[in-house]
């Protein structure tokens, strides 16, 4: 990370007061240098469900505004609530023989694995994957995808377009946002985990002048940015009620909550033959990739 008090060309270049070298300059100098030690904090460990930071300490001897910030040789234990591996399920050699099961998993498969499914990238170990995934959440099917963020951003373009109708909660990740803005669909906001506001939008959309030919709801398990369960035991009797498909992202949920970490449904003991689409990623709970 270039030293911001000294690493400024066009400042040099113009001969200009450190303070008011180009607007980059105004905000880190006034802003940023205030709080610099809460970013961009060094670790010295792998980031599980804790995390040792270094300590820095501000440099006595410097003369002048907004001291660096020095590396010392002391750490702080810190619980994780930064990166995917929060839960520290993708940790190093968590498991019992997981060094081995990797040794023999780049041995035996082809190099291709790594490559798309329409290129080469499909095999009937992912196929077993799929299979295995429906069996343990009671659904009919599953497929698998590289990236969870790429899971809600090209399926749900696939699921719905134009003269569809998308009835999306208000604080939905922004992978779901970016899917419903790529699709085509005509998209309708709710209030967060209400379920009646919930049902004021679809009985709009139905009774209306305006006739959809899909109408697809989007929520999440739990909200990532807000950390609450869905409202899925209200949410769901409305959903079937207006003939409206129930999309549930599970990415943070699934594995996590559940007695046997089916995710909400399970925690909420809500069946899930009601719910049309299921969506969740293995960077969580499953210390993997791809959703």
């Amino acid at each position: 990370i270039p030293d911001w008090r000294t690493n400024d060309p066009d400042g040099e270049k113009h001969g200009l007061p450190a303070l008011f070298r180009n607007k980059k300059g105004v905000y880190i100098r006034v802003l940023y240098a205030s709080v610099e030690d809460t970013f961009n904090r060094p670790i010295a460990s792998e980031p599980g469900d804790h995390i040792d930071c270094i300590i820095r300490e501000y440099d006595r001897a410097y003369r002048g505004y907004f001291a660096p910030l020095r590396l010392t040789n002391r750490t702080r234990r810190c619980l994780n609530l930064s990166s995917y591996n929060y839960l520290g399920f993708g940790g190093v050699d968590k498991y019992r023989n997981s060094a081995q099961i990797l040794r023999d998993a780049v041995t035996k498969l082809p190099i291709s694995t790594a490559s798309p499914s329409s290129e080469l990238g499909y095999l009937p170990v992912h196929r077993r994957l799929e299979k295995q995934i429906a069996k343990f959440l009671g659904k009919e099917d599953c497929m698998l995808v590289g990236m969870g963020f790429a899971t809600n951003s090209t399926v749900i373009p696939a699921l719905v377009g134009k003269g569809d109708l998308i009835v999306s909660d208000q604080l939905n990740h922004t992978s779901i946002v970016q899917g419903a803005r790529e699709s085509g669909a005509k998209i309708k906001p709710f209030i967060h985990n209400d379920a009646a506001d919930l049902e004021r939008v679809l009985q709009e959309a139905v009774m209306g002048p305006k006739k959809y030919g899909k109408i697809l709801v989007l929520i999440e398990g739990i909200y990532s940015m807000e950390g609450d369960l869905c409202n899925l035991k209200e949410i769901l009797p409305v959903c079937k009620y207006y003939g409206a498909y129930v999309y549930l992202d599970e990415a943070h949920s699934i594995g996590a909550i559940g007695p046997t970490g089916k995710g909400v449904t399970e925690e909420l003991g809500v069946g899930t033959k009601d719910i049309s689409i299921m969506m969740g990623t293995f960077s969580k709970s499953f210390g993997s990739s791809g959703g």
